[in-house]
């Protein structure tokens, strides 16, 4: 297991899990994002897009986020054999990616506003996915 791809992946998961836990309580507790950069992060988070089958996706970001952060370290410190574990989370990464592409698309097309907060955890997809790749084929 390459120790710096997992280490990346941790630490963007923790991040990814704090930033999800941030958009979850603010909402919660009815309070403004402070959205850098001039976004529209309240527009987006409050849009009809903002649940999917009523869940709210900044619980399922904490989920993923928690789970994927949980797995590496759990992997990392175990070294249980990985290869069906580290398939199982580069397809967990992939459909992350991809959903991130659906509500980036959504943000662009469809809400016409964007959040940064919401592109920084679409980053986060993005470099989990492609690291997790570079560690099962490096």
């Amino acid at each position: 297991m390459a120790p710096i791809y997992t280490s990346i992946i941790i630490v963007l998961s923790i991040a990814g899990t704090f930033l999800s836990l941030y958009i979850f309580l603010k909402k919660r507790l009815r309070l403004p994002l402070i959205c850098p950069l001039h976004g529209s992060c309240d527009v987006v988070i409050n849009s009809e897009y903002s649940k999917i089958f009523g869940i709210p996706i900044e619980f399922l970001g904490i989920l993923y986020y928690g789970a994927v952060a949980s797995s590496y370290s759990l992997l990392w410190t175990t070294h249980f054999p990985s290869l069906i574990p580290s398939l199982i989370l580069v397809n967990a990464s992939a459909l992350a990616f991809l959903f991130s592409l659906y509500l980036t698309g959504l943000q662009i097309w469809v809400i016409k506003h964007w959040c940064t907060w919401c592109l920084f955890s679409a980053g986060f997809c993005t470099t989990i996915f492609i690291t997790s790749l570079l560690k099962l084929f490096l």
